[in-house]
């Protein structure tokens, strides 16, 4: 797949009368998206993210008055992904099983990827992809989309891994708020979602223990 940058297709009055610069947010999409690929390289390809092969710069000739002019536009390739998008899918026909599988992985992926040292900034249904069977434990979950996304050791010189060898757990990451998924994907109240946290990642020894002295998860 190829996901192209071109400011021909960004809108240039969007939220103001003032026209936008589409060049400048269009080269800030590629970049952050490009950095953000470029950092999670290695065995999170083809699992929780799109296998990346990489970014390219092309020129496109466009006929202008004074004749045929070129224009940069970006773009990265990266793995198609034969499933369905969780904003396509409708959670009241799905079991509680199904939709519970599909929010563990996702709100695991999301937690990986923060702690390998990219902060995703929209995690949110129409960012999270599935392939397979719902139910099954084999499910891929994988979250796109990193066009607004900071690379933690770019903008702040470090990543969460270099001053810890476990993650912050997703009981202390969600438990003062929820993740953008509305009410059908996730247990309506905040008790009944809480112990729902902790039934899944209570004691687990694949994170720190919640309430680890000193700990800011959202620093991580």
């Amino acid at each position: 797949v190829a996901k192209i940058y071109d400011p021909l297709f960004y809108p240039a009055y969007k939220n103001s009368s003032k026209r936008d610069d589409v060049i400048m947010k269009a080269d800030y999409d590629y970049s952050r998206e490009a950095a953000a690929y470029d950092e999670l390289r290695g065995p999170l390809e083809g699992t929780i993210i799109p296998k990346y092969y990489g970014s390219w710069t092309y020129d496109v000739t466009v006929d202008t008055p004074s004749g045929p002019k070129k224009r940069a536009v970006r773009l990265i390739l990266m793995e198609f992904i034969d499933g369905v998008c969780i904003q396509d899918l409708n959670p009241n026909n799905l079991t509680e099983e199904e939709r519970s599988n599909i929010m563990v992985k996702a709100i695991t992926a999301a937690g990986v990827i923060t702690f390998r040292g990219v902060q995703h900034k929209d995690f949110a249904p129409r960012n999270v992809l599935c392939s397979g069977n719902l139910r099954s434990t084999d499910l891929r979950v994988a979250i796109i989309d990193f066009n607004i996304s900071v690379v933690t050791r770019l903008a702040y010189g470090r990543i969460p891994s270099d001053s810890h060898q476990l993650p912050v757990s997703p009981i202390r990451r969600w438990r003062h708020e929820r993740p953008d998924f509305g009410r059908e994907w996730l247990p309506p109240t905040r008790e009944k979602f809480n112990e729902w946290l902790w039934k899944h990642w209570g004691g687990s020894p694949l994170y720190r223990p919640v309430g680890y002295a000193g700990e800011d998860a959202k620093a991580d």
